[in-house]
Order: structure tokens, then C-alpha cells, then sequence
């Protein structure tokens, strides 16, 4: 269950789906890491970056850390 936004640096609590950006993630994780309490778990996961987080940033799978923030690349002349 989403319950705060996905930067950890953030503690802005989720509340309603139009404000900041929802993220479907498919993660592969390793299978000693995948089996659940109730068997094989969804690689599906949900997480949620604030509005002033979204506008700076966007989540990535990374293998070796799994859901990381990441910078968004600007382009050139939309800086304020």
C-alpha cells in the first residue's frame, strides 16, 4: 500500500490520486527473494512521488537497489 511519497528524503503522506504521480513498477527480484508468505510474490509494485518531488525527479528499477529516485533530465532552455 502506498502511504508516502517514494523519495525518502520526502515525508509527504499520499492522500489523493490527482495530486503527485503514481508509478507501476515491474521489478524482477531474485527468486530466493520473491516467495511470500503466501508463495510467489507480484513483481508489480506501486509507488507515489509528490507534486513538488514529481517535478524534480522520477523513479527507476535498478537490479542491484531496486526503486530509486532519479534526477529528471531537463531540456536545454525550459530551466527556470
Amino acid at each position: 500500500m502506498v502511504s508516502k511519497c517514494a523519495n525518502p528524503e520526502c515525508s509527504a503522506k499520499f492522500r489523493y490520486l490527482r495530486q503527485g504521480q503514481l508509478f507501476q513498477i515491474e521489478s524482477r527480484a531474485p527468486p530466493e527473494l520473491e516467495a511470500g508468505a503466501g508463495g510467489r510474490r507480484s513483481p508489480l509494485q506501486f509507488f507515489w512521488l509528490c507534486d513538488e518531488c514529481a517535478a524534480e525527479m522520477t523513479l527507476v528499477f535498478r537490479k542491484d537497489s531496486g526503486v530509486v529516485t532519479q534526477p529528471l533530465i531537463r531540456a536545454r532552455g525550459t530551466e527556470s
